[in-house]
C-alpha cells in the first residue's frame, strides 16, 4: 500500500479518483461517485447531484425557467445525460470540462468572462473574471469552443446589475444577479449549442426562489 508524502493510488499521486479527461472519447459512460472522489472530499454529492432543489441540491448551477423551475444542471450535465437521455448522449463531461482549472481562474485560456458592472452601460468583456464575484471556478476546457464568430471563446455572463440586460449570442435577456452560458460542446460526434441562464441569487451558494 503507497505510503509517505509521495504515496498514493489515484494519479497524479492525489488524495481520491477524479477524472481528467475532458476529449470526446475520453469521457464517462456510465455515472459512478467514484470518478469524481477528489471534489466529494469537500463537496458533499447529495448536494451536486440531487436531481431539483426540492430533492435536495444545493447548488447555484440549477435552471430558471418556469417548467423547469430549480432542476439542478450539475445533476442533468454529470448524470443527467447518460441515464435519461442514452440514445442523444453516451457520454457525460467530467468536472473538468467545465472547471478546467480547478485551482483557479484568474488566467483562463479558453473563457470570456461577460458582466455588467452595477449601473453601467454595457457588458465588460475580460479574459478573467470580474472581481468579487463567486465564478466557482468556470474556466472551460480547451475542447470547448464558441462556435459563432467573432466570438472565438465560450463565453460566461453575470449580470451585477439590478435590472435585466439583453445579452448577445445568448438571445435574450440575463436577470439581475443571474448567471448564463453561451458554447459549443461536443456529443455523439455532433455540434451542439449550449445556451442557457442559471441562478437567481447574486453571490449565494444556496438559490432561493
Amino acid at each position: 500500500r503507497p505510503s509517505g508524502p509521495h504515496g498514493s493510488n489515484s494519479s497524479p499521486i492525489l488524495r481520491a479518483n477524479y477524472w481528467t479527461g475532458y476529449v470526446t472519447g475520453s469521457l464517462p459512460t456510465t455515472y459512478s461517485a467514484d470518478n469524481y472522489a477528489l471534489c466529494f472530499l469537500c463537496h458533499d454529492e447529495g448536494s451536486l447531484m440531487s436531481t431539483d432543489i426540492a430533492s435536495g441540491a444545493k447548488t447555484n448551477f440549477a435552471v430558471d425557467v418556469p417548467w423547469l423551475k430549480g432542476r439542478n444542471f450539475h445533476w442533468r450535465h454529470v448524470k443527467g445525460l447518460i441515464t435519461i437521455f442514452k440514445s442523444m448522449y453516451y457520454e457525460a463531461p467530467s468536472c473538468r470540462v467545465c472547471h478546467y482549472d480547478v485551482h483557479s481562474n484568474q488566467q483562463a485560456q479558453n473563457t470570456e468572462y461577460w458582466y455588467w458592472p452595477p449601473g453601467g452601460t454595457d457588458w465588460v468583456v475580460s479574459n478573467t473574471p470580474p472581481s468579487g464575484v463567486k465564478t466557482h471556478l468556470v474556466n472551460f476546457a480547451p475542447t470547448i469552443t464558441h462556435g459563432v464568430l467573432p466570438y472565438p471563446m465560450p463565453i460566461w455572463y453575470v449580470n451585477l446589475d439590478s435590472v435585466p440586460h439583453f445579452a448577445p449570442i445568448l438571445g435574450t435577456n440575463v436577470d439581475p444577479g443571474e448567471r448564463a452560458c453561451a458554447l459549443m460542446c461536443h456529443f455523439n460526434g455532433g455540434d451542439a449549442m449550449m445556451l442557457g441562464s442559471y441562478g437567481s441569487v447574486p453571490g449565494d451558494d444556496i438559490p432561493t426562489y
